[in-house]
């Protein structure tokens, strides 16, 4: 393959991604037949592991506008590539095939990808940093059905292909963040298969051994336990054997059939290491990735199942649970228009600069970080949980106190005449409510972070909205 045929589109993504890369700097647009999909390309060359590794690059960007965007593979006939990137990508292009452009159901499923992927904005300023937001909006805009692999190269032994990009060691792995989703209502699932695993790592490749009960090795003899009909003697098979036939050691008849003149009701162990013999051997399962060991029935359990979005998760993927916020707090009189309240800032900050009003006022910050977390676990309850919110919220403020949300994840509260000890003691309070709610609701609360500003003519409002979620983001 021609390393500069495409030296435009693929130049640009050799670099490493980074969250604080500009953009412009790793978009590329799509080749010569597909422009209009503006999609990334892949071209292994001499080492498909560079694609790979790419691929998880863009993947497991937090802008929806690049892990989102559709990825053609480039290649070249029976060109060996990596299990993962084959079936990673959206689309493979084999230039021996078809040299002149992708085929025209390629180019229609990239184009259709890039025009859905091109409706959404990231749930937060910093990004999509969830990979379980990350997954679902990925799901959404690839639309269809999404069924696992078996596969002796993954050590789960089944793979979601064009999910596990999108997820890190550190993420955890994909099939637990599907069960997640789905217990939500936002993926609905079929029943494929159901795996036993290693409850440290996950892995599905496990073997079983039958171990001393007295010392635990696994170093065992195992033989029959025969029962002479006869004289009803019994013992292991070793006893009856006698010059290459089976003999009695009881009564010396010789053995001859199966079933006429013998049976075998048992086995027997002997252990080689502490010579203990027993009818029944403990059995254990060992991980052969991490090596950890236990009885099987104290081992993990999966099931995998083919998912496909339901209008919930959709609705979820597109909006985000910010536009949840925008409509719940939307209802309420005592919410501001931010253009609004921008103006009240600045005019109570004149009022002080004028008149030397004291106490003056306060601007109060309520931050809830990951409060996507809330959407996926109550689902369309998320909205009842948010009004109590907003109630609680206003059972501290007076009739001449003001609320906006900027970003509707963030509430900037004025209170009026209110100096900043006064508005340290109404945080106090509004951050106990909070808590509360959220700890009696949710199983895994969003992190509240608060700040107070005295509302001075030095208060520059977009600055400490900026520090506020630049904390955040971090």
């Amino acid at each position: 393959m021609n390393p500069g045929l495409y030296a435009a589109d693929i130049v640009p993504l050799r670099s490493e991604i980074d969250a604080t890369e500009p953009l412009g700097a790793i978009m590329a647009p799509a080749p010569e037949g597909v422009r209009s999909a503006a999609c990334f390309v892949l071209v292994p060359g001499e080492d498909p592991e560079d694609a790979l590794g790419l691929l998880g690059q863009i993947r497991r960007h937090p802008d929806p506008a690049i892990y989102l965007k559709p990825v053609l593979l480039v290649r070249r006939g029976a060109e060996p590539l990596p299990e993962a990137l084959t079936y990673g990508v959206d689309a493979i292009w084999d230039r021996d095939a078809e040299p002149a452009r992708p085929g025209h159901d390629v180019e229609a499923e990239l184009r259709a990808i890039g025009q859905r992927a091109g409706q959404l904005s990231p749930v937060h300023s910093g990004g999509d940093l969830d990979p379980t937001v990350r997954v679902l909006r990925f799901l959404a805009v690839r639309g269809g059905t999404f069924a696992p692999r078996q596969t002796v190269l993954h050590p789960a032994g089944w793979t979601y292909d064009r999910l596990e990009p999108l997820a890190d060691s550190a993420d955890g792995d994909v099939a637990r963040l599907l069960m997640l989703l789905a217990e939500r209502q936002l993926l609905e699932g079929e029943f494929v298969a159901r795996t036993h695993s290693c409850s440290s790592c996950n892995c599905a490749f496990l073997n079983f051994q039958e171990t001393c009960p007295r010392c635990t090795s696994a170093d065992l003899l195992v033989q029959d336990w025969v029962h002479h009909f006869r004289c009803a003697y019994t013992g292991p098979m070793s006893d009856f054997e006698y010059e290459g036939r089976l003999v009695c050691p009881k009564c010396e008849h010789l053995l001859r059939h199966l079933g006429t003149d013998y049976d075998k009701p048992a086995i027997v162990y002997q252990c080689r290491e502490c010579e203990n013999e027993f009818h029944e051997a403990d059995v254990v399962s060992a991980c052969y990735q991490c090596g950890h060991s236990a009885p099987p029935d104290m081992q993990g359990e999966r099931y995998y199942r083919r998912y496909t979005v339901t209008a919930l998760g959709r609705n979820l993927a597109i909006y985000g649970v910010d536009e949840t916020v925008g409509r719940v707090l939307s209802r309420s009189g005592r919410v501001l228009p931010f253009d609004s309240f921008r103006t009240l800032v600045a005019g109570e900050a004149a009022r002080h600069e004028r008149y030397r009003t004291e106490p003056g006022s306060a601007l109060v910050l309520v931050n809830l970080v990951g409060l996507q977390g809330a959407y996926l676990e109550l689902g369309e309850r998320t909205g009842e949980l948010l009004e109590q919110l907003l109630e609680t919220v206003v059972s501290i403020m007076r009739t001449s106190d003001y609320i906006a949300t900027p970003n509707n994840s963030l509430f900037a509260i004025v209170l009026t005449e209110t100096g900043v000890d006064a508005a340290e003691t109404a945080v106090e309070r509004l951050e106990g409510g909070i808590a509360e709610l959220l700890q009696g609701s949710l199983s895994d609360p969003p992190n509240v972070t608060f700040a107070i500003e005295s509302i001075t003519k030095d208060l520059d409002l977009d600055g400490t909205l900026d520090r506020m979620l630049g904390r955040h983001a971090a």
